[in-house]
């Protein structure tokens, strides 16, 4: 259930400028004395002010970044050549990237004591902002560092193969359908092993950025708002809308039950779309979408539930053993693969709008155009399927 949302780029610069003074021509050698002694006296001075600030101990510093959305704002602790501390300040990034990008590019940064790190992806503006803020707060320190680019990134790491791992279930795909998913096998049989691989460093895809959850029926905001279309003879209702929509008569009983009843499972999780504008459209409140509010309760489930969720780790091909699936091998972000073996396989890898390649084969035409869907919309198992010969 997606909803097409479109970015403005916004750019912000800051100036600095340094103003130099001049003296009064003197004649030469009255003024060397003079000007020894200054120099003398300044020298002194400065150690002075370095053994001070040795002996103080801990800086804070207030360092600025440009990002997605403008300027970003972070006080950056160093004490002597470590830096021990990074704490958000004032941006204008979008929360439901930052709130799960931050806490991951600030310990890259303080375990690598260096703003020369990877960024987070699916939030490389605002990890560029972050790694340029803590540049500036070294800099103002007196520490030499690398200038920071969009395509800064740490020391390549070398290529490991590590022992398989088992699951019962491992899901690929961390948006809202693979989430969804580990969450009913979880609640289905609680002692299940279910594994959750995600190849963006966030969670969630573009289902984090919806503003409208579309189809939804018998919920309590239908309820609440006298919408008896969608809370009296729903599911029939819902299967008569559908009936043209191209799918076959089972999937569409079978989708009109699910939303009969979606309703109620979020709000078990704390996620409660309180607003309903138009028949069957929902967001969380009128003025909160309805994306953010649905991972949030999604992501917090999966962790009370004991979900096993490894981010940075992108699925890449089937582990097929005489004609059936065996799990998925699999890469992370050190360079690291291995394989996950599972009796039963989910891959919930989403669309292909962001992939040139697959929507020249599969919508020519199309290709020419950007997309407003995040950056790993690319199709990952399409291929991977056709070599399989799924359908």
């Amino acid at each position: 259930k997606k909803a097409k949302l479109f970015h403005v780029f916004a750019a912000s610069a800051t100036a600095l400028s340094l103003a130099a003074c001049s003296a009064p021509k003197t004649n030469e050698s009255t003024a060397a004395p003079e000007t020894t002694a200054a120099a003398t006296t300044e020298a002194a001075a400065t150690e002075g002010e370095t053994t001070q600030a040795e002996a103080a101990g801990p800086v804070t510093y207030d360092a600025k970044g440009s990002g997605y959305g403008g300027e970003l704002n972070l006080k950056v602790t160093i004490d002597g050549d470590k830096i021990t501390e990074l704490e958000l300040g004032d941006h204008h990034e979008t929360n439901v990237v930052m709130d799960r990008a931050f806490p991951v590019i600030r310990e890259r940064i303080l375990e690598a004591n260096t703003p020369v790190v990877d960024s987070v992806t699916a939030a490389t503006f605002s990890s560029y902002a972050v790694k340029a803020a803590v540049a500036d707060a070294m800099t103002q320190a007196g520490l030499e560092t690398e200038k920071i680019t969009m395509a800064t990134s740490g020391p390549e790491k070398e290529a490991r193969t590590l022992e398989d791992v088992t699951a019962d279930i491992v899901v690929v795909g961390g948006g809202p359908s693979g989430l969804a998913a580990a969450i009913t096998a979880k609640q289905t049989n609680k002692d299940a092993h279910v594994l959750v691989v995600e190849k963006m460093d966030i969670l969630s895809g573009n289902g984090k950025f919806d503003m409208n959850f579309y189809d939804l029926i018998n919920s309590e905001a239908q309820k609440a708002a006298g919408n008896e279309k969608w809370t009296v003879n729903q599911v029939e209702n819902f299967i008569e809308a559908k009936s043209t929509a191209g799918d076959s008569a089972e999937r569409v009983k079978a989708w009109a039950e699910q939303e009969n009843v979606l309703d109620a499972w979020l709000r078990d999780m704390g996620v409660e779309l309180d607003y309903n504008y138009g028949a069957m459209n929902h967001m969380a409140r009128e003025d909160q979408y309805a994306g953010e509010v649905i991972q949030a309760g999604m992501e917090e489930c999966a962790r009370e539930l004991d979900i096993e969720i490894r981010t940075g780790t992108k699925g890449v091909d089937l582990l097929m053993e005489d004609g059936r699936c065996a799990g998925v091998s699999v890469e992370n972000n050190d360079n690291e693969s291995y394989a996950v073996r599972a009796q039963y396989t989910i891959i919930a890898t989403g669309g292909f709008c962001s992939s040139k390649e697959l929507l020249g084969e599969y919508a020519p035409g199309y290709e020419v155009f950007n997309t407003s869907n995040q950056m790993g919309t690319t199709g990952d198992f399409v291929k991977v399927f056709e070599k399989n010969g799924v359908k």
